[in-house]
């Protein structure tokens, strides 16, 4: 029986890599530092308690799976936790799968590390996985629909807080398709995948969006200032500083959409890639149930 192992299933990423791996009807093991985190996980998840920190630990929970799936954490020390994954990887003789920032041309990834110091770690790791000799899959992500969730109380409270000039929008669900496939299918061609979504938008028109699926008014927020003091609200440490820089760039730079990737990403899925406003509706959606179904405020007095 084919297992497999998932870091970060307690994160965004990873719970929906550990999500798509079950709904296939895999085993799978996940490394948690504290079980507590994993109490929510259905029971018949293996769960290695351990530090990602601890090459023991890592090596155990790499024993007796065929491929393991790692997200960069955002820690100070992403790069010794990333090689050193990757060391275990190459030992156990195991298929290594990653999702995360990656840029495979060594020009444009030493200009994009000169421009976002912030993310030389993250290439670093990225370019040690693609390079190891652990049949590697790395996947690469830019701006992802579900980041619009940390921010979700602010945007039901009418502000769109996160700067964008233009940029193609992902949706983790097919990242988590892929990812899926590459750690079940031995045969999957090991090797480094752009994942992209079929349009690009801007900050303002994702606060169009936002309105037009709540029915409410939702102003868009890109003031220096502003935007990086609501960020500050909602996220903390290296991840804050992390996602400020993504943010600064995403302000300044245009990724517009290649229709020649969206049909090789359309190829790889087996379906056309998840679009951003269909994303906004369903979870537009779930946002008003919740809030219908929420207990009325009692007051004090």
């Amino acid at each position: 029986m084919t297992k497999v192992l998932i870091v970060g299933s307690t994160g965004t990423v990873g719970s929906l890599v550990l999500e798509e791996v079950l709904r296939r009807g895999t085993d799978a093991r996940v490394l948690v530092r504290d079980e507590k985190r994993a109490a929510h996980l259905p029971a018949h998840v293996e769960r290695h308690v351990g530090d990602l920190g601890d090459p023991d630990a890592v090596r155990g929970a790499m024993k007796g799976v065929q491929a393991a799936f790692y997200v960069p954490p955002h820690e100070p020390d992403e790069v010794r936790l990333g090689t050193s994954f990757v060391r275990a990887g190459e030992e156990a003789g195991i298929r290594l799968v990653l999702a995360g920032t990656h840029i495979s041309d060594p020009q444009m990834r030493a200009a994009f590390v000169e421009s976002m110091p912030a993310y030389r770690g993250k290439i670093e790791v990225s370019t040690a996985f693609a390079a190891s000799t652990a049949n590697p899959v790395v996947i690469a992500l830019s701006n992802y629909n579900q980041n619009d969730e940390i921010f979700k109380e602010d945007i039901l409270n009418g502000v769109y807080p996160t700067p964008i000039k233009r940029s193609n929008r992902i949706d983790l669900r097919d990242m988590a398709e892929l990812a899926a496939t590459a750690l079940i299918d031995p045969a999957f061609p090991s090797g480094e995948y752009a994942l992209i979504g079929p349009e690009s938008f801007t900050g303002a028109e994702a606060a169009e969006i936002w309105a037009a699926e709540l029915g409410r008014p939702v102003t868009y927020v890109d003031g220096d200032g502003e935007w990086q003091a609501i960020f500050g609200k909602r996220l903390a440490a290296q991840k804050l500083e992390d996602w400020i820089s993504s943010f600064v760039l995403l302000k300044n730079a245009e990724f517009p959409t290649d229709p020649a990737q969206v049909q090789e990403v359309t190829r790889l899925l087996g379906h056309a890639p998840r679009d951003y406003r269909s994303y906004v509706r369903e979870t537009a959606r779930l946002w008003k149930s919740q809030e219908r179904s929420a207990p009325p405020a009692t007051s004090s007095i």
